[in-house]
């Protein structure tokens, strides 16, 4: 008898286990609800001619780079947290960023259980806090000025995927930023357009 009672509790166990993982796991598709969604993106930006270039001829060089992750709240709806690195040259002169900020996406794609696109077109919007600092070689000295503020950036782009989880992207956000610095009252507003490309994974 005690034996009988062993042996249902442990299948009990079994089978509560099971269930869990397939709540934790049984997401069908890429972008169902449940899904996880890891990126990182890069964009160039480099500028030449008398617009651009500095008293002694040198043009601009920017990096920026754009790490994130997002969870999908609902089918095709991800939030998430997104992070940015930056560096940037022009002759002596240098200047380096970083933000952080929540994300939010919608991915358009078939939303039935097995079935993986090849693209899935997406807009998302991001909201991050940002500091970048600029070391300026002035004559014989070299000056350090620090900015803080926010940028907000929205995007479109499609995914290509390689396999059903891994892909590529390509991507144009548009930038909006503005920045103080540190003990003044004065902010300056600027925007920009990118162009991104980036690997991208789905975990499901």
């Amino acid at each position: 008898m005690g034996m009988k009672k062993n042996y249902g509790t442990t299948s009990l166990v079994i089978i509560l286990v099971l269930f869990s993982v397939q709540i934790l796991w049984g997401q069908s598709y890429p972008i169902d609800q449940g899904s996880k969604i890891f990126w990182g993106g890069m964009s160039l930006q480099t500028t030449y001619g008398d617009l651009y270039e500095d008293e002694n001829q040198n043009g601009s060089f920017n990096l920026t780079m754009n790490p994130g992750f997002g969870y999908f709240i609902l089918p095709g709806v991800a939030a998430g947290i997104k992070l940015e690195a930056s560096s940037s040259f022009q002759g002596n002169d240098k200047a380096y960023g970083f933000g952080v900020g929540p994300h939010l996406s919608y991915a358009y794609g078939p939303h039935s259980s097995g079935q993986v696109a090849r693209f899935y077109p997406f807009v998302e919007a991001n909201i991050l806090y940002v500091e970048e600092t600029a070391r300026l070689s002035v004559e014989n000295y070299l000056l350090s000025a620090t900015m803080t503020g926010y940028k907000i950036n929205f995007g479109v782009g499609v995914d290509y995927m390689l396999t059903e989880s891994v892909g590529i992207f390509l991507e144009g956000l548009y930038d909006m930023e503005s920045l103080k610095y540190k003990n003044d009252d004065e902010t300056y507003n600027g925007n920009a357009i990118r162009a991104v490309v980036g690997i991208i994974a789905f975990i499901y």
